[in-house]
């Protein structure tokens, strides 16, 4: 629908454009009294959701050329990236949120204040890191010898692989100890549905692992008895119990996320920060 932009200048003056408006905007909204302004959300927001509902709605103008001659699919492109753009703002929100949060933890000194200072050293030193091996590999290394590094390619591999690649594994890692404590908890057979659970458990575990196959590899698998073999229940758990009860419970998960996107689009929701008057 809109053609693009080749000019870089013309690129850079859309830009600035586009935020003196959001500015001009936002100082507007911001001197309203505060019940205006919640009108002006409320219409935004019923406007904004119901473009999707009805570009989808609205019939087509032949059988034959389904998504194609609706008056509003021309939009569905650039309205996406301006949703795109939209979300790309709440990564700015996040780090201006956590560096107001350990600003404050660091000015009060609270408990822990040596990670907030942690959290600015590391945040300032992987953006620079990142920002110079990306626009300036060869600074303060000149040539670099065939075979070799320069400093800050080097200093980013050590930071992204060597640091946060291994850390970020290590923190997922602790995630299994904290699974195998629920399943302890979960699995102390008290009721007859504990022990149908751990049994359960059991047998697809035991379906999945070497150790399992070989306890019941004597069964033949022309036998009769062939589901009896452990690889045989657990794959028989799997398809015919544990997933349509996973597909019952995201239908479920989706009928609600369809009931608060229709409270949220009617301005229906209620309490904490949808309840306050902006």
């Amino acid at each position: 629908m809109f053609p693009p932009v080749e000019s870089m200048a013309l690129n850079i003056a859309l830009m600035a454009i586009a935020v003196c408006v959001s500015v001009i905007l936002l100082t507007i909204m911001h001197n309203m009294t505060p019940s205006l302004r919640m009108k002006v959300i409320v219409f935004v927001t019923f406007i904004a959701g119901l473009y999707y509902p009805l570009e989808f709605f609205i019939p087509d103008g032949t059988a034959l050329t389904p998504f194609r001659n609706r008056f509003l699919t021309p939009w569905l492109n650039p309205l996406g990236d301006a949703v795109g753009v939209m979300a790309a703002f709440t990564v700015g929100l996040g780090i201006m949120n956590l560096c107001i949060v350990h600003a404050r933890n660091i000015a009060q000194k609270r408990e822990g204040w040596g990670n907030s200072i942690a959290f600015f050293v590391s945040m300032v030193l992987m953006f620079v890191v990142t920002m110079v091996n990306r626009y300036a590999p060869t600074l303060f290394s000149g040539d670099v010898p065939e075979g070799r590094m320069g400093l800050f390619p080097a200093a980013f591999k050590v930071l992204f692989e060597g640091a946060y690649t291994a850390l970020n594994a290590t923190v997922f890692s602790l995630l299994a100890f904290f699974i195998t404590s629920a399943a302890y908890r979960a699995f102390r057979i008290r009721t007859a549905e504990a022990a149908l659970l751990m049994a359960g458990a059991l047998i697809v575990m035991l379906g999945q692992v070497p150790v399992g196959m070989w306890l019941t590899h004597w069964i033949p698998d022309d036998s009769v008895f062939r589901f009896l073999r452990f690889e045989v229940l657990s794959e028989w758990l799997l398809s015919n119990i544990n997933m349509p009860a996973q597909r019952g419970i995201l239908f479920g998960v989706w009928v609600g996320a369809l009931a608060m996107a229709l409270r949220i689009w009617l301005s229906l929701e209620r309490g904490g920060y949808f309840g306050r008057q902006f």
